[in-house]
């Protein structure tokens, strides 16, 4: 019998508390660096046609995009990290 991941398909950004991230900022940047000063190009689409401007809003823990959750692509994902931090 074979195995498969079953992963959600987007991605949930949540608070220290653990609850969906509300109205936070999210960004992307080179891993290992802090991502607000070393970002990385981020797009809403995998052709890479559709740039996201960082910091990328949040709603309900999720990454809207003209009012629909979209997943966010980075264009080298081996060197990106998030940091998602909530509105203060």
């Amino acid at each position: 019998m074979s195995t498969q991941s079953i992963k959600p398909p987007f991605p949930l950004f949540c608070d220290r508390d653990g609850q969906p991230l509300e109205d936070g900022y999210i960004w992307i940047g080179v891993a290992g660096l802090p991502p607000i000063g070393n970002p990385v190009n981020v797009y809403w689409d995998a052709a890479q046609t559709l740039p996201a401007v960082q910091p990328i809003r949040t709603q309900g823990g999720y990454t809207p995009h003209c009012w629909t959750i979209c997943t966010l692509v980075a264009v080298d994902q081996s060197q990106a990290m998030p940091l998602a931090m909530a509105c203060s």
